[in-house]
Order: structure tokens, then sequence, then C-alpha cells
């Protein structure tokens, strides 16, 4: 059973401990933009509903609000602007960091299965997209990233393939029992480069 589910004590602590040492209200902005673009390549691979994320949000005894707050990609109509987790407290940017890992975790296997092939495939010299589960996710990346996500910097072929390469291994480890921590920190390493022209270039 997931860590989320069996340590509630743990998880309620480090929801509500103390942030203002962080200057985390200024900051809030930015890790939203990167929790984003990690629901965004979540899309890509995981068959995610917003039924996924209401049921998942009732099984952690999360508020739905913050469930209809997950905007999806998949839903998003790319005429309208997309204000993710707008409005959202650090607080309640925890617990949507847990929704998220949560459901992430659900398909734990499925992610391990596709990081697998694409270390054997780049070993092997072959090119990932001609396997039906990594040519599906680089396809879906490219789709959401080119045509639905706003203001981003363009991405050369080659770095649109390493960016989600990179994406999808960390989709390996906010899977995993303490995936909502290295989420909070990478998101928060994400805030201090202040600009999302330089996403691509986080290093875990």
């Amino acid at each position: 059973m997931s860590l989320i589910i069996t340590n509630s004590v743990i998880i309620d602590r480090w929801v509500n401990e103390p942030l203002s040492k962080f200057s985390i209200t200024e900051k809030l902005s930015y890790i939203h933009v990167y929790l984003d673009i990690v629901l965004l390549a979540s899309e890509s691979l995981i068959p995610i509903t917003a039924d996924t994320i209401f049921r998942s949000s009732l099984d952690l005894g999360i508020n739905t609000y913050l469930s209809k707050e997950i905007k999806l990609w998949s839903n998003q109509d790319i005429k309208e602007s997309r204000d993710f987790l707008k409005g959202c407290t650090a607080r309640q940017t925890r617990l949507s960091i847990i929704l998220i890992c949560y459901v992430i975790g659900q398909h734990q296997e499925l992610i391990r299965r596709a990081v697998t092939l694409l270390e054997q495939m780049t070993e092997q010299n072959k090119d990932p997209k001609e396997s039906k589960l990594l040519g599906k996710y680089f396809s879906n990346f490219n789709y959401y990233y080119n045509c639905k996500m706003k203001g981003t910097k363009k991405l050369s072929i080659e770095e649109e393939f390493q960016f989600a390469s990179k994406l999808l291994l960390d989709l390996l480890f906010y899977s995993s029992d303490n995936g909502y921590i290295r989420l909070w920190l990478t998101s928060l390493n994400y805030s201090s480069l202040n600009s999302i022209q330089n996403l691509h270039d986080i290093v875990e």
C-alpha cells in the first residue's frame, strides 16, 4: 500500500509545516508552472481523466475542490489561457503535489516499463519512437507542448526529445513512496530559475 495512505500523519505534518523561510508566496506561480509540465508529461503516457483525479482525492481524503483545479491537458481548449492552480495557497499546492504523485504512483509499473524500454533502445542505438509505447508518449508530448502550451521556448527536435526523456525518468522518481518530496524540491529549484524559458534546463 502507498506510503501516502499508510503514513497519513507524516504527510499531514509535511503539508502543514511552516514555509515562510522559503518565501513560498513569491514562488508559487513558478512552482505551479513546473507542476503543470509534470502533469503534461504524465498525461502523455498515462490515461488520466477528471474522474481519476476526483477518485484519487477521495482515496486521500483531500478536498475535492482541489481535484477540480487540476485541469487536464487533454481537456484544454487551445484557444483559452491556462491558469493551473491559480490562487492556490502553499498548503493547497502541497496537497495537489500529493494528489498528482498518488495518481502517478498508481501507474508506476507502466512508467518503469517505459523508462526501461527507453534505456534499452538508446543503448541499442534504436529510435525509441519506433516502439508503440514510447512513440505514443513522445507524440502526445509534442502535441501538448507545442500546440497547447503557450509562452514556452521553442525547442529543436533533439531538445524536445531530451526534455521529454528526462521528464519520463522524473516521473519514475515521483511515483515512488517519497516522490511528493522530490517533486516539491524540484519545483522549488525551478522557481529559483524564475523563467519558463529555462524549464528544460532543470537538473535533478
